[in-house]
């Protein structure tokens, strides 16, 4: 029996690709993650980039955790 892919999903990242992420949780003290293409390489997230912003796609449970560090670090995306 064979194993399903798992569901790709997209979001649109509303920013530049080198803006640094930090972390802007209480008592994380500013804690960087690093750039938006830095943390995408490390999620295993695959990166259009366009005038307006990143179209940012992978499987649900690894663009989870990206959108995650987008959120701390509040930067605009939304889902596609």
């Amino acid at each position: 029996m064979k194993k399903a892919k798992p569901e790709e999903m997209k979001i649109f990242v509303q920013s530049s690709p080198h803006r640094a992420l930090k972390d802007y949780r209480v008592r994380r003290n500013f804690s960087p993650f690093g750039n938006i293409m830095d943390v995408a390489r490390q999620y295993g997230i695959k990166v259009k980039v366009f005038p307006n912003g990143l179209e940012c796609s992978a499987p649900k449970i690894r663009l989870q955790m990206f959108a995650e560090k987008l959120h701390f670090s509040h930067v605009p995306y939304q889902s596609l």
